[in-house]
């Protein structure tokens, strides 16, 4: 019994951690701002400033464990 109690102790650390979905972290290098969140595509009108961030290396900074990274086809290279 006293070996099993470790390991119900850390089940019980790591789930929450381990079950927590990503977000994702929108980029444009044309409509973005890195002043915005990252947290709404290009096109989506927000006075919270919620919208893409301009560079990678910004999305890069806010980006967690789990995020993922989306970025808008403009058909202009991303130049960083």
């Amino acid at each position: 019994m006293r070996s099993v109690l470790p390991f119900a102790v850390v089940a019980i650390m790591v789930l929450p951690v381990a079950s927590s979905a990503g977000r994702d972290i929108f980029v444009s290098n044309l409509a973005g701002d890195d002043t915005f969140t990252g947290e709404q595509p290009a096109g989506v009108a927000t006075a919270d400033r919620s919208g893409p961030v301009r560079s990678i290396n910004k999305a890069l900074h806010l980006a967690r464990q789990g995020d993922r990274i989306v970025l808008a086809d403009t058909n202009v290279p991303y130049r960083e």
